[in-house]
């Protein structure tokens, strides 16, 4: 199982990730077991500095292979591969291009032609993380070879999952995101891939989280001691 996030997960909308500026968010995710994240704007916002602080004490991959430093240096990973029962699995990121002084953000759809080369080396499963658009998430399904699945964040077009009639390369979105509408939904894929690496069949599934589903005791533990701070 992968857990992974299109962007703006890290900063929101209310706190208490406004007043730490993060922080619980990333200890949340720890908590929470997940794998790799990408970047939208409202996480931009926060700038290099700050940015690498929380990557530092995330226990999750923060990927985003179209954001650079002034310098020239990727700001986070632009990928990482996890071995899944027989595939190497490589999760590339796609932040969204909003501008924020002292970070280069350069087109998705080319970073990611860029680094497509040395990622089919290392994994036969390709899985892209955008904050990107949706549209921009359509021009990857259409347009770029080897990638199997899109995870899309972005506020543009009500969409939960899109796929050409033909079959064709699947883009999944739990929610259209909005003002406090954070952690409502939980999507669910189930991919099944033959021993090449093609994507052979998909269940998607979306988990409205309302008050009928149990909260995790120890989580609720900690989000209550944060209200005590």
């Amino acid at each position: 199982m992968l857990v992974v996030d299109g962007g703006d997960s890290i900063m929101g909308d209310s706190p208490p990730a406004l007043k730490t500026l993060g922080t619980t968010s990333v200890e949340a995710m720890n908590r929470l077991g997940y794998d790799a994240i990408t970047l939208g704007p409202l996480d931009i916002v926060l700038g290099a500095e700050r940015l690498r602080a929380l990557t530092k004490d995330a226990k999750f991959a923060v990927v985003a292979a179209n954001v650079r430093l002034a310098e020239g240096d990727y700001l986070a990973q632009p990928y990482v591969t996890r071995a899944i029962g027989r595939h190497q699995v490589a999760l590339i990121g796609l932040a969204a291009t909003d501008e924020k002084e002292g970070l280069l953000i350069s087109d998705p759809l080319t970073a990611l032609r860029e680094v497509m080369p040395e990622v089919t080396s290392q994994a036969d499963v390709v899985i892209v993380l955008s904050h990107a658009g949706v549209e921009v998430a359509r021009a990857i399904a259409d347009q770029v070879p080897d990638v199997d699945v899109v995870v899309t964040g972005g506020t543009s077009g009500p969409l939960h999952l899109w796929r050409k009639e033909d079959g064709g390369v699947p883009i999944l979105r739990a929610d259209v995101p909005g003002p406090g509408r954070a952690g409502i939904n939980l999507g669910k894929a189930v991919l099944q891939f033959d021993a090449e690496g093609h994507l052979a069949d998909i269940q998607w599934t979306i988990t409205p989280l309302t008050a009928e589903v149990s909260e995790d005791p120890a989580m609720l533990e900690w989000v209550r001691s944060l209200t005590l701070k």
